[in-house]
């Protein structure tokens, strides 16, 4: 998957938390983000390929928004270094461009 990658992986400085929009179910915890998809850390694997919304907490107001929601393909998912745990990637889809401002503000303000 890392060949396909177009951009590097960005660690956060801090925790940011991944919802299921309809259900506010906590789905997980972002690994790394990029303007083009999402490393997440799950508790139940998610089927490759399929569409998934996603809200993502922001440790703070960026653009006036506390929360990002998104829709990512998942790319794929494997077991994580805790064997109860499943690391996922999300390929963004449709991102529009005030959601890749809020990307990039992120990422600025807490890459690791």
């Amino acid at each position: 998957m890392a060949s396909q990658r177009k951009l590097r992986r960005i660690q956060l400085i801090t925790a940011l938390q991944v919802f299921d929009p309809a259900s506010s179910q906590l789905l997980g915890v972002v690994n790394d983000i990029t303007v083009e998809g999402v490393g997440v850390r799950v508790r139940e694997k998610m089927q490759v390929q399929q569409h998934y919304a996603l809200r993502l907490a922001l440790p703070a107001a960026i653009n006036g928004a506390s929360l990002l929601d998104v829709r990512g393909r998942c790319a794929w998912a494997g077991v994580s270094s805790n064997p109860d745990l499943f690391d996922v990637g999300f390929q963004f889809v449709d991102l529009a461009p005030d959601a890749v401002e809020v990307i990039e503000e992120l990422i600025r303000r807490y890459q690791r």
